[in-house]
């Protein structure tokens, strides 16, 4: 073999290898279950994620405003952190780390141990993604844009939106429950996902009265596939020890 022949070997076996290596296929564009399911693995083998979260709650049986809530959401493994903000500040921030949880809301610090089943319940409670089957993504299109950035939309159910947004929505109903919603997730040229749209319809039950509500929540991912580093607060010795958690404490305090 000549070597300007090995040369060009060498060079084609780097590019499959490049290919390979970054979820590309040569010759076959990703299907939409391939995009999602790529996503998921790139979740799993960082351990965790970041992303900014806008929620938008309204009535739909009430002649009220809708109401825009700004979040941001991180998880490394057992540890999370939420924080909501307002007009570019934190005004709550909460903090799992092991098993402490600390909270911060509007200069009100609190702390307390978690029971020790509540690091994984934790870790479920808190995802970046549904958990979708192949099948339901059958017959569902790749739309391709001029950049080469891709979008993908399927239906999920009540059941799903639920694991996905309810934690998000805080405890402030009496119960609160989802119909069916859709799902849009975005993907840059690279196929790494950049941003999801969840759009639902959900019923909520305040003071015996039970309303529909039209929820939607902007996801946009910060350095898709690292797992953020997460400390416990600089001032942790400030905060008031509370002891063992209790479902609904943190709420009632």
């Amino acid at each position: 073999m000549k070597l300007s022949s090995r040369i060009f070997a060498v060079a084609a076996a780097a590019v499959i290898a490049a290919a390979s290596l970054s979820g590309c296929s040569l010759g076959k564009k990703l299907t939409a279950f391939g995009l999602y399911s790529r996503a998921a693995s790139k979740i799993a083998n960082a351990g965790g994620f970041e992303t900014d979260c806008d929620i938008t709650f309204g009535m739909r049986d009430l002649e009220i405003a809708s109401v825009t809530m700004k979040m941001n959401l991180k998880q490394n493994g057992s540890d999370s952190q939420y924080t909501l903000m307002q007009n570019g500040s934190p005004v709550s921030t909460t903090t799992v780390i092991d098993r402490e949880l600390y909270t911060d809301t509007a200069g009100v610090k609190l702390k307390y141990t978690l029971p020790e089943d509540a690091v994984s319940k934790n870790v479920s409670e808190i995802s970046a993604l549904p958990k979708l089957a192949e099948e339901v993504f059958d017959s569902v299109d790749v739309i391709e844009d001029e950049s080469g950035g891709k979008s993908v939309t399927v239906n999920i159910t009540g059941e799903t939106a639920g694991q996905l947004l309810g934690d998000l929505t805080g405890s402030g109903f009496e119960s609160l429950s989802f119909e069916s919603a859709d799902v849009t997730m975005n993907f840059n040229g690279d196929n790494d996902l950049e941003g999801m749209t969840v759009t639902a319809k959900a019923n909520v039950t305040v003071l015996g009265f039970t309303l529909g509500a039209d929820m939607t929540a902007d996801y946009r991912f910060l350095n898709f596939g690292e797992a953020p580093k997460i400390d416990i607060p600089e001032d942790a010795e400030d905060y008031l020890d509370m002891g063992e958690y209790k479902s609904g404490e943190e709420s009632e305090s």
